[in-house]
């Protein structure tokens, strides 16, 4: 399985346009491992940056999301 955040913008939209479902995208794809928002993928009820076809996440950009396994160490800098 491939994390979602690693598929490009061609790849998110054309599994959005082919009619996938939250299910399909949840067993398909995974959340970045930095990730503790529970079910980040599920679409509305998830992460919507992660969700989004064209937001680059990554690290350095959820680094200050409170849900990052990483917040409260970043939080001290």
């Amino acid at each position: 399985m491939k994390p979602w955040h690693e598929a490009t913008t061609e790849e998110r939209k054309a599994f959005v346009k082919s009619g996938a479902k939250v299910a399909d995208l949840m067993r398909e794809y995974l959340q970045p491992d930095w990730c503790n928002y529970p079910e980040a993928l599920s679409w509305s009820m998830g992460c919507w940056s992660l969700c989004d076809e064209e937001t680059k996440v990554s690290y350095e950009f959820c680094k200050t999301c409170t849900e990052s396994k990483h917040y409260e160490a970043e939080k001290l800098h």
